[in-house]
């Protein structure tokens, strides 16, 4: 899954070599959010832009919410300082005959 994260203004949020990167998914039985990915799961794909690639094993997929339009949030630690993230509707979980997958 490819994300590209914007500061309040708009603009790109630059990374200037996060000591982690911290996304929180939708995870079945639970009523809230569960951490669950760290930075040995995201790629930086363009720090200048913002962009950044999470990978996704079918084990990681399989417990998430079935779903569209689900929101998430991250937290970026770069330095003594941390970025909250929030990407409203932005996951949709498919689930066909028992095996989920993203629906992009």
């Amino acid at each position: 899954m490819k994300l590209k994260v914007y500061d309040k203004l708009g603009n790109p949020f630059v990374f200037l070599e996060p000591k982690d990167i911290i996304l929180e998914f939708p995870y079945m039985g639970h009523n809230s959010l569960r951490k669950f990915l760290s930075k040995n799961q995201v790629r930086i794909i363009d720090a200048q832009q913002g962009k950044f690639e999470v990978e996704l094993s079918d084990f990681d997929l399989k417990g998430m919410n079935d779903g569209e339009n689900q929101s998430f949030v991250g937290t970026i630690i770069q330095g003594s300082k941390q970025y909250v993230l929030q990407f409203e509707r932005a996951l949709h979980v498919k689930n066909t005959d028992g095996v989920k997958s993203l629906k992009l």
